[in-house]
């Protein structure tokens, strides 16, 4: 299917530490010099509280709760600006204890029509062995692959896919490239590390996303 296009993607960054939510506010960022004036026309502050912070601005979300730090952009053109930011954010803030990240990608394509939105699900997750317990019709309501890391890091590589009938035939894969540190240590570095994998880990994700939808349509 040579014209597989996307209809949505999404990046995002998630940490799994020890925060304090009350601190991450769209002027504290403003005031680091991570945003501009102009970001800030657009913010749409939901909650600021010692438990949780959640915001937007026009290309970001930001949620942070007192074990789990969420940002991401549903933007494209944003993903390496998101990167900048959660960088430039954790180097002010090296202090913080990081446990776990994730690295992750999120992206719907329309296939187009009933026939190939089911030879999906068909090839991925054939229905014959279910079928002979199940009442028909039976379909993929989603799926969920492991795979273990081949870089110096601790975690694995999380594929999850299934149909999204929201808007036409469409099929989502998410891509969670999974990070924790390593035994004895106290902390994973998120500059670093993303510095040194974010646009390699995006390029891998679209990669597994495209081979899988291609590889199943052309089955």
């Amino acid at each position: 299917m040579n014209n597989l296009k996307p209809i949505f993607q999404e990046a995002s960054v998630v940490l799994v530490g020890s925060f304090n939510p009350a601190i991450f506010h769209p002027e504290w960022l403003l005031r680091n010099g991570l945003i501009s004036e102009d970001d800030l026309a657009d913010q749409d502050v939901e909650i600021i509280h010692q438990d949780i912070a959640r915001f937007s601005l026009s290309w970001l979300n930001i949620q942070v709760q007192h074990d789990k730090f969420v940002a991401r952009t549903n933007d494209p053109s944003q993903f390496m600006p998101l990167k900048d930011l959660i960088v430039s954010v954790f180097t002010i803030l090296e202090h913080i204890p990081i446990e776990k990240m994730g690295l992750n990608y999120n992206v719907t394509y329309d296939i187009g029509n009933a026939e190939d939105w089911h030879s999906v699900g068909n090839c991925l997750a054939p229905k014959s062995i279910w079928e002979e317990t199940l009442p028909k019709p039976v379909g993929m309501k989603s799926l969920a692959v492991e795979s273990p890391r081949e870089d110096e890091y601790n975690g694995y590589i999380n594929v999850t896919i299934g149909p999204v009938r929201a808007k036409g035939y469409g099929i989502n894969i998410g891509v969670n490239n999974h990070i924790e540190k390593a035994e004895g240590k106290e902390s994973l570095n998120p500059p670093d590390i993303l510095m040194g994998n974010w646009d390699a880990a995006i390029l891998f994700a679209k990669k597994i996303a495209e081979n899988t939808i291609t590889k199943a349509l052309d089955r």
